[in-house]
């Protein structure tokens, strides 16, 4: 039988952007399941225009003072304790500071990220 279960203490996070304003602690991912990652994640400063073509994702702002803009133009503010989701194939870019849960589903995969500057 398959554990049904996943413990991941701290030591065992698998770690990205440690160098750049942007970093994501990944606690939860497609190695564990396919279906959903778990992350924790921080911005001082600007994160890039992303897009993910085939995720769904979910922040939930545990510090916040931050804004998001969205290609469409709209922009949301979002400060500690604020949650929001954004659809695949959404583009958009925070600015400002925060930390956060970070949610995505199905689980993360760098190729289907894309990136640019605006």
């Amino acid at each position: 039988m398959e554990k049904q279960f996943r413990y991941v203490p701290k030591s065992e996070r698998v770690s990205r952007g440690e160098s750049s304003s942007y970093v994501i602690h990944n606690y939860v991912t497609r190695e564990f399941s396919p279906n959903v990652s778990v992350g924790v994640s921080h911005l001082d400063g600007e994160l890039w225009y992303t897009q993910n073509e085939v995720s769904d994702r979910a922040y939930y702002f545990i510090e916040a003072d931050a804004r998001v803009e969205f290609a469409s133009s709209e922009v949301v503010n979002v400060s500690t304790g604020d949650a929001l989701f954004i659809s695949a194939g959404t583009e958009y870019q925070i600015t400002g500071t925060f930390t956060a849960v970070l949610v995505n589903s199905p689980a993360f995969e760098v190729k289907n990220e894309r990136e640019r500057e605006r």
